[in-house]
């Protein structure tokens, strides 16, 4: 039983807290929002439209507290950059293993929970989309990049109205996928669609924007020549999506060191090498 502190109690976050109740894997035995909340004080299953669970929200300026009472073997964190940097801190103080699915950061910021995790001897887990699904499209995007050298590539992204971070960490992580395909370095580049008609063809992988409505993520990339085209798109239905992956990567981090992500959580290099390896046997 892996027993998990949820940290941001947003729409994504309620719903993983959700996923966890009654499991026979995990255990939810914290709930963290920002200090100031009206969430803090109540119990979590009134929060999530359940019964009662006496897990009592409490807020992020409590967090160290609440580590050494509860004693998480992992954090799960949905909130916003500037805040995960400070709880991630106050975890690996703590030796409590972390699921980072918090997006929006700068490289600097990156760089900065890499070197919380490194100092500290914890584990992490650094994922911008924690869906299985979407890091599969990650890594297929990965090797068609390779197998298709000479396609133009372009990234179409869609999501809810109210999120901020644009492009998305998502599309930014599979243009950087693409690049290392390709063997192409500075080649993420965010463009304006006019930007994007006078460069085309270049060593640049455009990245189109959508906020709209209730989307919960849509990610599409196209691989064009003048021929042919292939797409690959990777679409979440709900949320309960994200769900599934955070849960997999918190059972993922218990008791390693070191920073990780989805990738490593799917082990889709060992995949990728089982696959070839029967192809070869059955041409040996």
């Amino acid at each position: 039983m892996v027993k998990v502190c949820m940290i941001g109690l947003g729409r994504t976050g309620k719903i993983v807290a959700k996923h966890m109740i009654g499991r026979k894997d995990v255990q939810l035995v914290m709930a963290v929002c920002r200090p100031g909340s009206d969430k803090i004080g109540q119990d979590v299953g009134t929060l999530l439209g359940i019964s009662e669970t006496g897990i009592k929200v409490m807020g992020s300026n409590l967090l160290n507290e609440g580590l050494r009472i509860f004693k998480p073997d992992v954090a799960i964190d949905f909130t916003n950059p500037e805040a995960c940097i400070t709880n991630t801190t106050v975890l690996a103080r703590n030796k409590v293993n972390a699921v980072i699915a918090t997006t929006g950061f700068t490289d600097i910021q990156f760089q900065k929970l890499r070197s919380i995790a490194v100092q500290n001897k914890v584990g992490m887990v650094i994922a911008p989309n924690i869906t299985l699904g979407v890091n599969v499209l990650q890594f297929l995007c990965k090797i068609a990049a390779q197998l298709l050298d000479d396609y133009d590539v372009e990234i179409i992204e869609e999501h809810f109205k109210e999120k901020k971070d644009v492009p998305s960490g998502t599309a930014i992580k599979i243009a950087e996928s693409i690049s290392e395909g390709r063997g192409i370095e500075d080649s993420v580049k965010i463009l304006t669609e006019n930007d994007v008609a006078s460069l085309r063809g270049a060593n640049i992988i455009p990245i189109h924007s959508l906020r709209a409505g209730g989307i919960v993520g849509v990610h599409k990339v196209m691989f064009a020549s003048d021929e042919d085209s292939v797409e690959i798109m990777h679409q979440s239905f709900t949320r309960s999506a994200f769900a599934k992956g955070a849960i997999k990567a918190a059972k993922f981090i218990v008791g390693r060191k070191g920073v990780y992500d989805m990738a490593d959580v799917l082990n889709l290099e060992e995949v990728l090498e089982r696959f070839a390896s029967k192809q070869r046997d059955s041409h040996a």
